[in-house]
């Protein structure tokens, strides 16, 4: 028992480690991008840039309108929770049941779909989510 914690201890070590290095570089990323876009926003200005229809940056008269590209990654996060959240609840009963008896033993309210259903999952996610906050709540 104490072996299996040990090594569930270093496997969250080592996701964690890695979630934070992931989370790292896109910050980097993210920053050096808005550094180096800087100038250009200057000079388009930003509601033209975030807002614009339109990117046409070899034209006689250039454009360079964002928004497309913007929601574009909107509507591709959007279909890939709707098809990722239900397809990650598939198959997942040794998880349920693991969530469920850590949450027993430390007196944690859950809502759980048990079972190979896969679509409820999300209803108990988000319930769990709003009865977590609860309790949160309450004990402040």
């Amino acid at each position: 028992m104490k072996k299996n914690r040990v090594f569930e201890n270093v496997v969250h070590g080592i996701f964690l480690l890695l979630g934070l290095i992931t989370v790292g570089c896109v910050l980097l990323i993210t920053v050096y991008l808005i550094i180096s876009g800087i100038p250009a926003i200057k000079e388009i200005g930003l509601v033209k840039f975030l807002f614009g229809k339109e990117w046409a940056s070899t034209a006689a008269e250039p454009k360079f309108g964002i928004l497309p590209f913007i929601l574009t990654s909107v509507y591709g996060t959007a279909g890939a929770i709707l098809i990722g959240v239900p397809v990650g609840f598939v198959n997942v009963v040794e998880s349920k049941e693991r969530i469920w008896q850590v949450c027993l033993a430390h007196q944690v309210p859950i809502i759980a779909a048990m079972g190979r259903k896969g679509g409820s999952g999300v209803a108990a996610a988000i319930c769990n989510a709003m009865l977590y906050q609860a309790s949160n709540n309450a004990r402040e």
